[in-house]
């Protein structure tokens, strides 16, 4: 059963690498979270090793920036790991199971085709294009609004009828902004996967960032990290496959559901009840937020 707590000082002795979830727990997209540069000092100053886990499309050099201009600094050895990043490397070493032998010709669905350039710098299996017909493959990393909007619906209709896959670096379905909660692409791949479409999964709940994680720390046993999030589906999910234990962060996506509750019976009951239609484990502590 899950248990309540105030502060990750409540569990200090039970946990020695600490995996952050980066929106709805450092930053709400807009704002830091009110202490989580102080939470994050702590963690450093009790010698706990330190890891920002995101289900962003882009590279950890440029989710490392967003995070210190919210103004929380990472502590020196702090790990970050993206979906973005995570597909990259798979890129980089041929991993991704996508037939052929040379460059992977993909074609971006992003908030900017800016992004989808700095994504591929660097990475010499990869080539955008902006033709369907060229591509093998739509990488499906940012939500795209305005005119991108019907583009991004469009290709993905296209490559539906077409049986060409989609690589989707941004699983999230939804996600923090200020008070409200946004779409993310992880809604258009879960509809492109519910009609037929093949779509390759990179980032949380899949199995394959949390392993790479752990081999940053073979020292440490699997029980010892503890993934900290604000997604039952994602964050407490994949930490559940990963053998990770996880500390559910309740004024994240799922802030609507706890609202206008006051007594712990009340929460946990919600808790259970999120972790019931998601299909998963309950996580192992909650806290409201960061601290």
């Amino acid at each position: 059963m899950t248990r309540l707590i105030r502060s990750l000082r409540c569990i200090e002795s039970e946990f020695d690498v600490a995996v952050l979830d980066q929106f709805g727990v450092l930053h709400d997209g807009r704002e830091a979270v009110p202490v989580a540069a102080q939470a994050v000092d702590w963690l450093y100053r009790s010698g706990k090793r330190v890891v920002v886990m995101s289900n962003s499309g882009k590279r950890e050099s440029l989710n490392r920036e967003r995070i210190a201009g919210f103004g929380v600094p990472l502590p020196e050895g702090t790990v970050v790991e993206t979906s973005g990043e995570t597909a990259w490397r798979a890129f980089r070493d041929r991993t991704v199971p996508l037939p052929g032998r040379g460059t992977y010709r993909l074609l971006p669905i992003a908030g900017s085709w800016g992004d989808a350039v700095v994504w591929a710098q660097g990475n010499p299996n990869v080539a955008l294009v902006s033709d369907f017909r060229d591509a093998g493959a739509v990488l499906l990393m940012g939500m795209p609004t305005g005119d991108e909007a019907a583009f991004g619906h469009e290709t993905l209709e296209a490559a539906l009828a077409s049986g060409i896959p989609v690589i989707c670096s941004n699983p999230d379905r939804s996600s923090l902004r200020g008070d409200a909660l946004v779409s993310s692409p992880g809604v258009m791949a879960d509809r492109f996967e519910r009609a037929g479409g093949q779509v390759i999964w990179f980032g949380k709940p899949y199995r394959e960032i949390f392993d790479g994680i752990r081999d940053r720390f073979p020292e440490k046993r699997r029980e010892r990290f503890v993934m900290i999030g604000d997604s039952i589906l994602h964050d407490v999910a994949g930490a559940a496959t990963a053998g990770f234990r996880s500390l559910f962060v309740r004024s994240g996506i799922h802030f609507p559901e706890f609202a206008d509750l006051g007594s712990a019976p009340d929460v946990l009951a919600a808790i259970s009840r999120i972790v019931r239609d998601a299909g998963t484990a309950e996580p192992d502590w909650s806290m409201e937020r960061l601290a």
